[in-house]
């Protein structure tokens, strides 16, 4: 959001001097930086029930002049792969020239978005990002409950069917945060994200302590609530994830399911400790 600083490598500034002599390579100084994570919007465009962004009311967006003056430091960085993510990328007017600059520097693009906006912008969108990860909540009737959007699945849908019409090949991944109105209806994400046509679906649990997601002052408990699970609703989130592993043991292998068996049991784990019933 706004302009994005970027740490130079030790070949970019002059030595440091002490009355003892040159100040020792710091361990923690940036020397590469293969991953960049870019926030181009500050807003969104969906009122998710996990995630305070949607109340941001000012515009901040990145251009292309804010990251002129870090050219340089990209490349001597060695960055290799950028990730738009936001807010929503696809709010800033200014996204596809961003996607554009990058890819002439030979660097990977990923776009993260709620995929509101893919349909009106897919001709865009095919031709300066490499892949795309849509957030994807559930079958219809859970997406939009968690989404608070009109019609979000079925815009999400239909832009996911426009990157398709355009860009067939496309690297097109669901990602699913695992909550309290979701906790359920793990298979069912599975089955409709086949339907949608994504290359895979990933699985992540809920964060409700920290302070990112616009929560500088972080979650009341009774907040939290809205998002974690009570004892009885851990319990069927285990029997949900034993049942996505028994019956798709094959769409795991093949990375269709990005988590291994064991990562989907740590979802289980992440809302056991916090009801305290085991360490975090």
């Amino acid at each position: 959001m706004g302009k994005t600083t970027l740490h130079r490598g030790p070949d970019s500034e002059p030595a440091g001097q002490t009355l003892a002599g040159p100040v020792p390579h710091s361990p923690h100084r940036i020397r590469t930086l293969p991953v960049l994570v870019l926030l181009p919007h500050s807003r969104c465009n969906c009122r998710c029930v996990m995630c305070d962004i949607w109340r941001i009311r000012q515009d901040r967006q990145l251009t292309l002049r804010d990251l002129e003056p870090h050219f340089d430091s990209i490349r001597r960085l060695g960055v290799r792969w950028v990730v738009f993510s936001g807010g929503e990328p696809q709010m800033n007017p200014e996204l596809a020239r961003l996607g554009a600059w990058f890819r002439s520097e030979g660097i990977r693009v990923t776009l993260l978005t709620a995929g509101l906006l893919l349909e009106p912008f897919a001709g865009s969108v095919v031709e300066t990002v490499d892949d795309v990860i849509v957030s994807l909540d559930g079958p219809p009737d859970v997406h939009e409950a968690i989404r608070r959007v009109p019609r979000a699945f079925h815009r999400l849908a239909r832009g996911v069917a426009a990157i398709r019409e355009r860009r067939p090949a496309m690297e097109v991944r669901g990602r699913c945060t695992v909550q309290r109105l979701n906790h359920t209806r793990l298979r069912d994400t599975v089955h409709t994200a086949r339907r949608l046509d994504l290359n895979s679906i990933s699985f992540l649990a809920a964060d409700a302590t920290s302070q990112a997601f616009n929560r500088p002052q972080g979650w009341t408990i009774e907040r939290q609530n809205d998002v974690m699970l009570s004892a009885e609703e851990v319990k069927a989130l285990e029997a949900e994830v034993e049942s996505l592993i028994r019956e798709s043991r094959e769409d795991i292998s093949r990375g269709f399911v990005a988590e291994s068996e064991e990562k989907l049991r740590r979802i289980v784990r992440h809302f056991r400790a916090h009801l305290g019933q085991c360490p975090p």
